[in-house]
């Protein structure tokens, strides 16, 4: 690694799925102010990528604030001083240890939500552990606890269930995403009656998503529909002795489900034919 002050447009900010909301920080205010003041007192961190072309390119490790504080303060001031940008030039540009360094910074800052941190582990997996998010958030997450870790896999199937209605995941408490991905897991049948209360509200405050999450978890959505299959669910499985020409039998009904044992292999029967008799008992029995 070497220190050095290079273009702040050489760098691409985005060559790494960030673990932070893309929505402004308030914080870059007051870092425009320290910077004015005192300079830049920690470079930020990149590594050199190869775009072709003969150009310098970097990609953002590490100082993602620092170097939007930095972009700003150009734009409005003009001084030559900002035309480069102090920073720790790492020349290994292995993508996983570049992942790993950056979460590492940010995992020491209470303000980043589960749900970014998973947003990092989905983006990872898809691009390099071939869909693996519990591989991604292993190789992510290797210095957090156990339990950290397990709240990002949570955070993961929240997102892989609600993502495409959630205005502000990022703003969602872990306590709340937990007890959202606990009923979506044990309560499937009533997630239809949340996603119509997402879809009635598509500009809602970060509050008022929060609070339709929790009327949901409480049961107050349900709709008649979800309670009738919530008490279908739970009826008691049915059994019926069957009497065959080869021994006895049996079928359990539980609601939409029927499960026969009989003393022979039903694999062992040609596709076609179980198919043609399953589509006549289905016929017979909705007669």
């Amino acid at each position: 690694m070497v220190l050095d002050a290079i273009d702040p447009d050489a760098v691409d900010a985005g060559w790494l799925h960030r673990d932070r909301a893309q929505a402004r920080d308030p914080e870059i205010d007051a870092l425009k102010a320290s910077i004015r003041a005192v300079g830049l007192s920690n470079p930020i961190r990149v590594v050199r990528i190869d775009q072709g072309e003969g150009r310098e390119t970097y990609a953002l490790v590490q100082g993602w604030r620092r170097l939007t504080a930095w972009i700003e303060l150009r734009a409005e001031t003009a001084d030559p001083v900002f035309d480069r940008i102090p920073a720790a030039v790492d020349a290994d540009g292995r993508l996983a240890a570049a992942y790993r360094r950056m979460v590492d910074e940010n995992l020491v800052r209470r303000s980043v939500s589960f749900a970014e941190m998973a947003g990092l582990a989905r983006a990872y997996a898809e691009e390099h552990e071939a869909g693996d998010v519990d591989a991604a958030v292993n190789a992510l997450f290797g210095s957090a606890s156990p339990q950290k870790r397990s709240y990002v896999r949570a955070f993961c199937d929240l997102l892989d269930a609600l993502e495409h209605l959630l205005e502000h995941p990022a703003a969602i408490p872990r306590a709340l995403g937990l007890a959202t991905r606990k009923r979506l897991r044990a309560r499937p049948e009533t997630a239809l009656s949340l996603y119509a209360a997402l879809k009635r509200e598509p500009r809602r405050a970060a509050e008022r998503e929060s609070a339709i999450l929790t009327a949901w978890i409480e049961g107050r959505l349900d709709d008649p529909q979800s309670a009738r299959a919530s008490r279908a669910r739970v009826r008691p499985v049915r059994p019926v002795q069957l009497r065959l020409p080869d021994g006895a039998g049996e079928a359990r009904l539980d609601g939409g489900r029927l499960t026969l044992t009989a003393p022979r292999d039903f694999c062992a029967v040609d596709p076609a034919r179980m198919t043609a008799a399953l589509e006549a008992f289905l016929t017979l029995i909705e007669e």
